[in-house]
């Protein structure tokens, strides 16, 4: 209002944009080394951005990156995902998700390096370990004949070849490891 009574009013309308959401969905737990392990944020629509980070993995998508990733698990013990989405309105949001990256069994398995056809009671073994589950297959030239279930099996070479020797170990994570050794059954001399 001016000296002389005259005044004036006015007004802007401002428009305050929403905040993208920046809840990640991730596994709450991967296994050490894990490859093609899923992260997302929901879709900002158009002209957003997304900033993903990632310790303790690597993510494998191609830049420029979109409200989902991919990405590989480390060593472990976690890997710490972070994400940053810009709208298209500049309004931002940041988040992070830890993840648990579980320890994988030792599946080493340690075997004679060659035997004699017909020889029985030859024996395979992985380290012992608590919590874990054992699982053999023998195939080839030779057949398991004891210890399935357990870190260390018997097997009896049947044929002049290779016996192929496999295990597949799990622990109480849902982490697995598989492994295997072909080990040479070599002809008996001629003793005639």
């Amino acid at each position: 209002t001016k000296a002389n009574t005259c005044q004036c009013s006015d007004f802007k309308l401002v428009t305050v944009g929403g905040l993208p959401d920046c809840t990640i969905t991730a596994p709450s737990s991967v296994c050490a080394n894990s490859t093609g392990n899923d992260a997302s944020v929901a879709d900002a629509g158009a002209g957003a951005t997304y900033a993903w980070g990632i310790t303790g993995g690597t993510i494998t998508s191609t830049p420029p990156y979109t409200n989902a990733i991919k990405w590989n698990a480390g060593g472990g013990p976690t890997a710490n995902i972070t994400i940053t989405v810009t709208k298209a309105n500049t309004c931002q949001c940041s988040d992070f998700k830890l993840v648990t990256v579980g320890a994988l069994p030792d599946c080493t398995i340690s075997a004679p390096s060659s035997v004699c056809v017909g020889s029985t009671g030859n024996t395979a073994s992985v380290p012992s370990q608590g919590g874990v589950t054992y699982t053999w297959t023998v195939k080839g030239a030779g057949v398991l004949a004891n210890g399935q279930g357990t870190n260390s099996i018997t097997w009896n070479a049947t044929a002049v070849g290779t016996a192929n020797i496999e295990v597949t170990v799990s622990n109480g994570n849902g982490c697995e490891c598989s492994n295997s050794v072909g080990v040479p059954v070599n002809p008996l001399p001629d003793c005639t």
